[in-house]
């Protein structure tokens, strides 16, 4: 396992926006059914904040696999 500091923030910030993302999944499917705009407006604002977030992270895991690579290819 990686036990750059870095790299492990990375991919906290994956798993805790793919654990909001299920959350308010659920969130979505429970307000389907209910009147209004308002239930689903907050889970779905929510939701892109969580791709977001997963999405950042992964270009945060990426560069530092990109820039080791790099470093162990300068070594070799």
């Amino acid at each position: 396992m990686n036990t750059i500091p870095s790299y492990q923030t990375g991919l906290l910030g994956i798993r805790r926006g793919m654990d909001g993302l299920e959350r308010n999944a659920a969130a979505l499917a429970r307000a389907a059914g209910s009147e209004g705009r308002s239930p689903v407006l907050k889970p779905l604002v929510a939701a892109m904040a969580d791709r977001w977030q997963v999405e950042a992270s992964a270009r945060v895991v990426s560069t530092i696999d990109a820039t080791l690579g790099s470093l162990l290819d300068e070594k070799a």
